[in-house]
């Protein structure tokens, strides 16, 4: 969007921002700018971070398998298993 803005654009913007807001304004609304955009940041961070987090905890919850094809120790059994551990005599 802002990709064709040159610099005697941004100069131009500048000045009219100048006019606008006054001198005295000017500084807090840099700042306030400037921490819109840092909190904005963060938030898009997190959210992707939130959106990657799901897809990692799915693959490493899958239990492992030996080769006997016997889910391996600290997984939790399914049903099926304990009801045939506890049919069998």
């Amino acid at each position: 969007m802002f990709s064709n803005i040159g610099w005697s654009g941004v100069l131009l913007i500048a000045v009219a921002a100048l006019f606008v807001f006054g001198p005295k304004k000017l500084p807090e609304l840099g700042r306030s700018v400037g921490h819109f955009l840092r909190e904005f940041r963060t938030a898009l961070g997190d959210r992707e971070a939130e959106a990657s987090a799901p897809a990692k905890a799915t693959a490493s919850e899958e239990p492992t398998r030996d080769s006997s094809g016997a889910a391996s120790e600290g997984t939790v059994p399914t049903p099926e298993a304990t009801a045939e551990r506890a049919t069998r005599p």
